[in-house]
């Protein structure tokens, strides 16, 4: 059996590239909406926060795909699921470009959000049993480090864009460049073999093994099951969390920055440069101290660097250059372990459930935690400001509350280093 499960390494270098694409795309879509807002509210006559609404539907369209995908993932294969979810990524992001009014824009941002939903804990189950147990948190770390890697290449996809063609087609090219990409990336993943723990439960169906605990019931409901449902519940409890704190600021930094006449594209830049390496680190450490461990120490670290942001937000030195502007250096700080937080996310999530609903747990965990709380963060931190907050001060309030909970989340999970992910 183990022979049987065992991967070449070509065959974990395609598992790898398949799987680092969903993660790319979603990051690069999040910058390039960010990056885009205030064209295309000026094309339909709105103003930028109103545009911004397309983070929060392509948001909620992630946690509809994240269930329904995960589901695919888990009954019908990881591979399988895969393919479909960047096809309907790559279709709804080219048809985006050609959005005749705020409506249809929002609309297929939904759809395009269900594709990407799909995408993370179906990457990371294949990680997951394809990957060594000594190194699989640093694969997790190069995995989640495409995230802020396509935040980087979003934002340089915007800048281009809007600078070479007038702001009425350059956020359309902008979206329809991006699902041309993606949709010629999807040759890539016809190559990515399928799981073979999942091929082995399958198998197991099929002759009847161990029919006690292979898949009677929907993997959906399995996961609420006595046996996982405080994994299901603090698992998304973590995740909301961080997602909170995560969005109280990504949403706001080009806002923050323009505020102070800052060069924006080349902060967030270099943030991102930042970010990439930072999830490396982390998620190196998941590997020799233990998931839990390196989540409590570095959920702490987390929280406390938003106090030098809060600091010197609320003293709002101007900008004169990069090396005298104080909030550029804690913006830095803070965002060396707000992105890579995540990094810890994909390896834990996925050990917690067994193959038959380790798609569907990791990807609800992760989706609506991600949903409901990267969508509510920016509505709070703008009501905030809407009340006659500072937006520095509304952005670090958010961020607080967000890490507090996340903290309460990791309190809640079991170690999980060394867990047999072979296991029906």
């Amino acid at each position: 059996m183990e022979a049987n499960l065992s991967y070449t390494s070509s065959e974990k270098s395609r598992t790898y590239l398949g799987a680092t694409l969903g993660y790319l795309f979603d990051g690069y879509n999040l910058l390039l909406t960010t990056f885009l807002a205030a064209a295309i509210g000026t094309t339909f006559g709105v103003g930028r926060t109103t545009a911004l609404i397309a983070v929060s539907t392509a948001l909620v369209g992630s946690v509809v795909g994240g269930i329904g995908f995960g589901w695919v993932a888990d009954r019908l294969g990881r591979r399988t699921a895969l393919v479909f979810t960047i096809l309907l990524f790559s279709v709804a992001t080219i048809a985006t470009g050609f959005s005749g009014n705020l409506n249809e824009l929002f609309a297929l941002q939904f759809v395009a959000g269900l594709g990407l939903g799909g995408e993370w804990g179906v990457g990371f189950s294949l990680l997951n049993e394809a990957w060594g147990e000594r190194s699989k948190g640093l694969a997790g770390g190069f995995l989640q480090a495409m995230f802020p890697a396509g935040g980087l290449i979003g934002a340089q996809t915007a800048g281009y864009f809007l600078a070479h063609f007038s702001g009425a087609t350059g956020w359309r090219y902008a979206y329809m460049f991006v699902g041309i990409i993606s949709l010629v990336l999807l040759v890539l993943r016809l190559f990515v073999p399928e799981s073979k723990v999942w091929l082995l439960q399958v198998e197991a169906k099929k002759t009847g093994k161990d029919v006690s605990s292979i898949v009677l019931k929907s993997p959906l409901a399995e996961i609420f099951s006595k046996d996982t449902l405080r994994w299901t519940i603090f698992g998304t409890i973590m995740v909301f969390g961080f997602m909170f704190y995560f969005y109280s600021g990504q949403t706001f930094y080009p806002s923050f920055f323009i505020a102070a006449h800052s060069p924006v594209t080349t902060i967030v830049t270099i943030g991102s440069l930042v970010g990439i390496i930072a999830e490396v680190i982390i998620g190196t450490s998941v590997d020799f101290l233990g998931r839990k461990k390196a989540a409590i120490l570095f959920g702490v670290v987390s929280f406390l660097v938003i106090f030098p942001f809060l600091y010197t937000a609320y003293q709002a030195v101007g900008f004169t250059n990069l090396a005298s502007y104080p909030s550029f250096w804690t913006y830095l700080l803070l965002y060396f372990f707000q992105s890579s937080f995540a990094a810890i996310f994909g390896v834990w999530l996925g050990e917690l459930y067994p193959t038959r609903m380790r798609a569907t747990g990791s990807n609800f965990a992760y989706m609506v935690g991600r949903g409901f709380g990267g969508g509510l963060a920016p509505i709070f931190v703008e009501l905030l400001v809407a009340s006659g907050g500072h937006l520095g001060i509304s952005m670090s309030t958010g961020m607080i509350i967000g890490a507090a909970v996340m903290m309460v989340g990791v309190f809640g999970l079991k170690e999980t280093k060394g867990v047999d992910v072979t296991k029906i």
